[in-house]
């Protein structure tokens, strides 16, 4: 939407500029129904058109695409990962222990830029408020508390902070 372009255009600089090489994972969106991920990473790639950026999926739906070499190395060559909107509990389910998710982290050690939009923003945090638990989470707190994604261990790359994931 409009309203984001500053921003996605001051990401686009930090990740290279004419030089960028964006990367969109809908992975989170797996779980929604056939055709869905393929709709999130079009709007996507659309919108980065707009902006002018080069933008590539990798469609990561599922642990056999999570573990394949061909999107491990779109992971590689991009300079921004965009990580989709979804379904959090999906998006950490497909990814956890996967060489997709081993090399999104190494490449953000590395310096690359790492972006996530709605699902994929809120499994960057270690915690997520679920005020009405409106999808499966791990049973290590009640509603209306912070939940660890990953049964006490952090899968978030920003220890201490935390998420919100509204109905």
């Amino acid at each position: 939407t409009p309203e984001f372009t500053p921003a996605l255009r001051k990401l686009h600089s930090m990740a290279g500029g004419d030089d960028a090489q964006i990367v969109v994972l809908p992975t989170a969106a797996a779980d929604d129904g056939p055709g869905v991920p393929e709709q999130r990473a079009k709007i996507a790639l659309d919108y980065f058109a707009k902006l002018d950026a080069a933008a590539e999926a990798a469609m990561v739906v599922n642990a056999e695409s999570a573990n394949d070499p061909k999107m491990v190395d779109k992971i590689r060559h991009a300079t921004w990962i965009h990580l989709s909107g979804g379904q959090p509990p999906i998006l950490r389910s497909i990814m956890e222990g996967s060489a997709v998710w081993e090399t999104i982290l190494a490449e953000y050690e590395a310096g690359k830029l790492l972006v996530g939009s709605s699902a994929g923003a809120v499994i960057l945090g270690e915690y997520a408020f679920a005020p009405r638990r409106p999808f499966p989470l791990p049973a290590v707190a009640k509603a209306r508390e912070p939940v660890r994604f990953v049964g006490g261990q952090p899968i978030a790359l920003n220890p201490g902070i935390h998420t919100s994931m509204l109905p």
